[in-house]
């Protein structure tokens, strides 16, 4: 009798952190880069369809600083990992 408690209950603690961890996710979703960035594709996209370098350009240029910024950040974490 005490054995199928146990049971019972370890089953509802394993589903409760299962549905705990998956709200989590959820909400998480809203600040992942995926949508975020098909958003901006599809901006890039348009502004290259109306022929609207000036946009293009500037969406680019952005991105190409957020890369740059990035592998910055790589190297100096890399660079202070080595020390």
């Amino acid at each position: 009798m005490t054995a199928s408690i146990l049971a019972i209950i370890a089953s509802a603690l394993g589903l409760t952190a299962w549905w705990v961890k998956r709200k989590a996710d959820q909400n998480d979703a809203a600040a992942k880069p995926g949508p975020q960035n098909k958003t901006r594709y599809e901006e890039i996209d348009s502004d290259i369809a109306t022929q609207n370098s000036t946009d293009a350009t500037a969406h680019s240029t952005a991105d190409l600083d957020e890369l740059e910024r990035l592998q910055r950040a790589a190297d100096s974490s890399d660079k202070l990992g080595s020390n």
